[in-house]
């Protein structure tokens, strides 16, 4: 019964330090990159492989915890002991709290910059919203009171009403 059990925790501890091994890896690659390229050909690279590493890694542990982590390997309770106590001595937990601990803060990142992207894409929108409203208004009150009539220009009307909205639009935010 030891060895196959020596033999089963070795085979864990090892599935375990590779897939740390290789993220850390990749987290390297990552790295190189983002000071090798410009801040955008980072970005796209980024965005296609984050995701992408990010299953890789909980693909490759989901399948390491399906096909190779049993609870019961025997229902005497000497073998289970010999087992756990084998178990504690390689500090296989401590190794699989590692890689679950990468992937958290690997998710987090990538929810990081995702929220980032995000948040400018939105930011772009509100300005074109923005400055399609002032100049819905600028043409409504050309429309109501033209501009030609009291203003040399009718730029200069635009100009006026767009100045206008601006600051109330700043006041208001």
């Amino acid at each position: 019964h030891f060895r196959i059990l020596y033999i089963y925790a070795l085979f864990q501890k090892c599935c375990l330090f590779k897939l740390n091994n290789n993220h850390l890896e990749v987290l390297q690659q990552k790295e190189n990159l983002k000071q090798q390229g410009g801040v955008m050909k980072y970005l796209k690279q980024l965005i296609k492989q984050e995701d992408s590493l990010l299953l890789h890694l909980n693909k490759e542990m989901d399948d390491f915890e399906n096909h190779y982590v049993f609870n019961n390997i025997s229902y005497n309770t000497f073998t289970m002991e010999l087992y756990n106590s084998i178990y504690k001595g390689m500090q296989i937990s401590q190794e699989r709290q590692e890689v679950y601990r990468l992937i958290g803060s690997e998710q987090k990142q990538f929810e990081a910059s995702n929220t980032k992207v995000l948040n400018q894409v939105l930011f772009l929108l509100s300005l074109f919203t923005l400055f399609s409203a002032i100049l819905d208004a600028s043409q409504l009150f050309d429309n109501i009171i033209p501009f030609d009539m009291w203003l040399p220009h009718k730029s200069l009307g635009y100009l006026l009403v767009f100045l206008l909205l601006i600051i109330c639009f700043g006041l208001i935010i």
